[in-house]
């Protein structure tokens, strides 16, 4: 068991570290938190999130005090922005496996093993967003919820209220909705479990003391804030399509065949065995899947990353079934066909060529095909001799196989996914030259030029910006930005590939360098 335990902890501490630094920020969710995240160093603000320097309140901002103190402790870089993302994620696995099973099957280290190679975990853990902090917090407050069941103390009740203040502070009501929508589910599916707790009066004075200041602090500064958070940033991505991110009700099917891969085929028999069982587990985990998955399912606004606060509850209700040998054999099976879909379907992605935006990851692409080649085949060969956990556990080092290799590979296509090898690019023109962006924003340049960079005709939220000085880096248009130049000023303007046309014929000039998806386009204050 030790020696298991011992295993499995170091192939987490490879997955979730190696390679952090190795690729550049990832436009455009993951270059715009970390630049948030830096501009609180550069601006000494701490408490107010700018976004190219002006104010942005998209998000509450725990997860930018996390990596900001990150970068002021160990330096500015991609590595130090991404390691307290790395170590939250650590720390949601711990949970994972002191809640799982302790029994001779060891499911605690099976539901351990099912989450940190399940893809799209894997992936957050390993980039600056908010969505794996808002995982830990969800994660957190459960654990002490169902710890209350066992005992009494007070401390799991601070932990649920701690962690649900916390999570305020991550996505604002986001947490608290996850967490309400999976105790009242819980509870209509019968779940047995005290909940007196939830009226001691500490634990919500602990969660609005964790909570409230920051809100209560800028809503001061900045009059119809809270509007804004709570009404424009919350509902109105539940009940409207407004933020343009609005799907079908069936968009979290195929998010979670791909984010769940290579366990996600044998869900069906998770599910299956935790309505036949009905154990309170069962009933506990059904609850934290299926209450917040209906909200997701019919919210107007749907993005794949929103499903991540779910997926240990995906793991250690899977993990469960391995107890039972013919579900085990059913779920080795499951997925060792899954693992074979999808070496073939790999194969023949390579055969039909590869997108320019990936062919630099050629070599990568054919070791991960013969990782999971490799796996299949084993995996299929243990199934038929009835192998049932050892095909599992070869499912599992294979495909970990695989996020290692890609891990390794994906800062060969950073020109087409982050704005690092532009920034290179940027830095070898003229000294002097005033860097512009046309119709867009690179969220990771203003970290990588070390500057402020000006934009046009790129819409900005900026009611709560109460200095003028924007002014002199937002435009409306060329031709008022154009105005302000002064002779013979060189400018850089990037745009995107499909802005160029329109861009060579606004600022009077054709010569360009392309780097990735993007366009550097010259312009001369004399030639316009």
């Amino acid at each position: 068991m030790r020696a298991l335990s011992s295993g499995l902890f170091l192939l987490v501490l490879l997955l979730l570290f190696s390679n952090l630094g190795s690729y550049g920020l990832l436009e455009d969710n993951e270059a715009r938190f970390f630049d948030m995240s830096w501009e609180m160093l550069e601006t000494g603000d701490w408490i107010t999130p700018h976004l190219n320097f002006i104010n942005h309140f998209h998000k509450p901002p725990l997860t930018f005090w996390l990596v900001g103190s990150s970068l002021k402790v160990f330096g500015a870089s991609e590595w130090a922005g991404r390691l307290p993302i790395a170590l939250v994620s650590l720390c949601l696995l711990g949970f994972v496996s002191q809640w799982g099973d302790r029994k001779p099957g060891h499911g605690s280290l099976w539901a351990t093993l099912i989450l940190i190679t399940s893809i799209e975990y894997w992936f957050l853990s390993r980039l600056v967003l908010t969505d794996m902090v808002l995982a830990l917090t969800v994660g957190s407050a459960l654990y002490g919820f169902w710890r209350l069941r066992e005992s009494s103390s007070r401390l799991w009740s601070l932990l649920f209220w701690l962690s649900l203040g916390l999570s305020f502070l991550t996505k604002g009501p986001v947490g608290l909705a996850i967490v309400g929508l999976t105790l009242l589910c819980y509870r209509l599916l019968g779940g047995n479990a005290a909940w007196r707790f939830l009226l001691r009066p500490e634990g919500p004075v602990l969660a609005a003391l964790v909570a409230c200041p920051w809100y209560i602090i800028e809503s001061i500064r900045f009059k119809g804030l809270i509007s804004y958070l709570l009404h424009f940033q919350t509902v109105d991505r539940v009940v409207t399509e407004v933020h343009g991110r609005g799907g079908p009700i069936w968009f979290y099917i195929p998010v979670i065949l791909a984010g769940f891969f290579p366990w996600s085929p044998a869900l069906w028999v998770a599910f299956r065995d935790g309505f036949k069982r009905r154990e309170d587990k069962d009933l506990f985990l059904l609850a934290w899947i299926l209450g917040p998955l209906l909200l997701f399912s019919l919210s107007g606004s749907k993005l794949p990353t929103y499903l991540l606060p779910l997926y240990p509850a995906f793991a250690m209700l899977l993990a469960r079934s391995l107890d039972s040998p013919r579900s085990a054999r059913s779920v080795a099976i499951s997925c060792s066909v899954g693992l074979f879909v999808f070496s073939l379907a790999l194969i023949m992605f390579l055969n039909l060529g590869l997108p320019p935006e990936i062919a630099p990851n050629l070599t990568t692409l054919i070791w991960v095909s013969v990782a999971s080649g490799s796996g299949t085949v084993l995996s299929l060969y243990l199934c038929w001799t009835s192998r049932s956990k050892a095909a599992i556990a070869s499912v599992g080092l294979s495909f970990a196989t695989v996020l290692l290799l890609l891990g390794t590979g994906i800062g060969k296509s950073d020109a087409a996914y982050s704005a690092r090898r532009l920034a290179e690019v940027l830095r070898e023109q003229e000294a002097e030259s005033i860097v512009v962006e046309f119709k867009d924003h690179l969220h990771g340049l203003p970290y990588y030029l070390k500057q402020r960079i000006v934009q046009i005709s790129y819409p900005r939220e900026i009611q709560f910006e109460q200095s003028r000085d924007y002014r002199r880096f937002l435009y409306d248009s060329p031709e008022e930005f154009l105005a302000s130049l002064k002779p013979n000023q060189q400018v850089l303007v990037i745009t995107r590939d499909s802005d160029l046309k329109l861009a060579e014929t606004l600022f009077h000039s054709s010569e360009h360098i392309r780097v990735g998806n993007w366009e550097i386009l010259k312009v001369r204050a004399t030639d316009v």
